[in-house]
């Protein structure tokens, strides 16, 4: 359990080159799970291409490429059309660098319960990287027009 304690400890302490500047919002009440912009889901989608983030369509709306905005940080983000407005929902994950970094320093078993799936953010503002993720979404959100969190 020391090893465990000792590898976040470490992680929590190391900084990863920034691929994308993200805007900090600190307004945003802790435990928000969406982003609802007003509005066409068309404004969002020109917004993601003037940012040149790739997207799908998935079932009843779409889905984002993963985007990573650091070396350790992995974004990718589900919008949902409904009436006038769209809910877009952000997921988070781990790089394989930081597997590969807590193999270094821990060992192969530290990294058991370390997973490469995506996980729904729940806004708080204490832990760093789902943050930042929840963060990009309201800068891109933003550009898209109105919008609000719930």
């Amino acid at each position: 359990m020391k090893k465990i304690a000792l590898i976040f400890l470490l992680f929590s302490c190391t900084t990863y080159q920034s691929f994308i500047q993200v805007n900090d919002f600190d307004s945003i009440p802790n435990g928000s799970k969406e982003i609802i912009v007003l509005g066409p889901i068309e404004y969002f989608l020109d917004v993601l291409k003037e940012n040149t983030i790739h997207y799908y369509e998935s079932g009843n709306g779409i889905v984002t490429d993963e985007i990573l905005l650091d070396e350790g940080t992995r974004a990718q983000y589900k919008v949902y059309e409904m009436k006038s407005q769209i809910k877009i929902v952000p997921y988070w994950g781990i790089t394989q660098k930081v597997i590969n970094e807590a193999q270094l320093w821990g060992g192969y078993e530290t990294t058991a319960f370390m997973s490469k799936d995506m996980e729904r953010v729940i806004y708080n503002s204490s832990k760093k990287r789902p943050k930042k993720v929840f963060d990009y979404g309201i800068m891109l959100a933003s550009q898209a027009g109105q919008y609000e969190v719930n």
